[in-house]
C-alpha cells in the first residue's frame, strides 16, 4: 500500500524545491547583471551577451528565461514597481490629512527616482508595453498591471478623501490620478543633459501649485493661490522643495 503524500500545514508555503531555487538564482543573476548594464550602457546599447556575460551564463539560457531584452526589462520593471511600493507604504499609512499623504507619497517617489534610478527608468519603460515594447501574457505583465492598478486606486482614493474634507473641490478623480502618475514619471526621467531639464523637486513642486490652484479649496489655498502654511510644511518635509511659496 503506497503512503500519501505529505501534504503542507494550511497557509504554509510549499518548500521550493532543488531545481526551482537554481531557476530562481539564475533568473536573478540575470537581472542584477541587466541593472548594471542598464545602468552603464543604457537600455538601447546593453546587449544580451553582455548582460549574460556578466551573470556567467550562456546568450541561450537568457533567452530561455526571459522574452529577449524587452522580457528582461519587463522583469525588472515588475521589481521595480515592488521596490517602489516599499517606499511609498509609509507614506500611504500615515495619519495626516488626505492631501499630505499625496504629498508624501510624491516625496517618496522622488526619493525612489533619486536612490534607485535605474530601476525608476524600467518603470518608465514598462509604460511602453501598450505599444508593443513588452511582451504579453507573461506572469510579469500581469503582476505589473496589477500594482499600477493598485497605485492608482490609492490615489484615486486619496483624492477623494481629500474632496470628501473638502481641501480640493469636485472634478475627474480617475483623471486626475492618471495624469499625476504620468506626469510625475515624465519629470523623473527627463534626460540629466536636456536643454529642458532642470531640478526635479522643483519642477514637480510647481507642477502641484498649479494643480491646486486649480481643484483645491480655500482650506487649501489662500485668496492669493499660495499653499496654506500646513501643505508648504508638508511639501519641506518630504523633500519636495525648490520653488519660492
Amino acid at each position: 500500500m503506497s503512503r500519501p503524500e505529505k501534504s503542507e500545514p494550511a497557509g504554509q508555503v510549499p518548500a521550493e524545491d532543488g531545481h526551482a531555487r537554481r531557476v530562481r538564482a539564475t533568473k536573478d543573476r540575470i537581472l542584477s547583471a541587466a541593472t548594471e548594464a542598464f545602468r552603464r550602457d543604457g537600455y538601447g546599447a546593453a546587449t544580451i551577451e553582455q548582460i549574460a556575460a556578466t551573470a556567467a551564463v550562456a546568450p541561450a539560457s537568457v533567452y530561455n528565461h526571459f522574452a529577449g531584452k524587452a522580457g528582461i526589462a519587463q522583469a525588472l520593471a515588475e521589481h521595480a514597481l515592488a521596490a517602489h511600493d516599499e517606499y511609498v507604504a509609509a507614506a500611504w499609512a500615515l495619519e495626516v490629512s488626505p492631501l499630505e499623504r499625496l504629498i508624501a507619497a510624491g516625496g517618496a517617489t522622488l526619493a525612489f527616482a533619486r536612490e534607485q534610478p535605474t530601476l525608476f527608468q524600467a518603470i518608465s519603460l514598462s509604460y511602453l508595453s501598450p505599444l508593443g515594447f513588452f511582451p504579453v501574457g507573461t506572469p510579469a505583465a500581469e503582476a505589473i498591471t496589477a500594482r499600477r492598478r493598485q497605485q492608482q486606486q490609492r490615489i484615486v482614493a486619496n483624492l477623494d478623501a481629500a474632496i470628501a474634507a473638502e481641501q480640493l473641490r469636485p472634478h475627474d478623480i480617475a483623471a486626475t490620478a492618471r495624469f499625476l502618475i504620468a506626469s510625475w514619471a515624465a519629470v523623473l526621467t527627463m534626460d540629466a543633459n536636456s536643454d529642458l531639464a532642470g531640478d526635479p523637486a522643483a519642477t514637480l513642486v510647481a507642477g502641484v501649485r498649479s494643480m491646486l490652484q486649480g481643484i483645491a479649496t480655500p482650506a487649501t489655498v489662500t485668496r492669493d493661490g499660495r499653499l496654506r502654511a500646513r501643505y508648504e510644511n508638508a511639501l519641506a518635509r518630504h523633500g519636495l522643495t525648490g520653488v519660492g511659496a
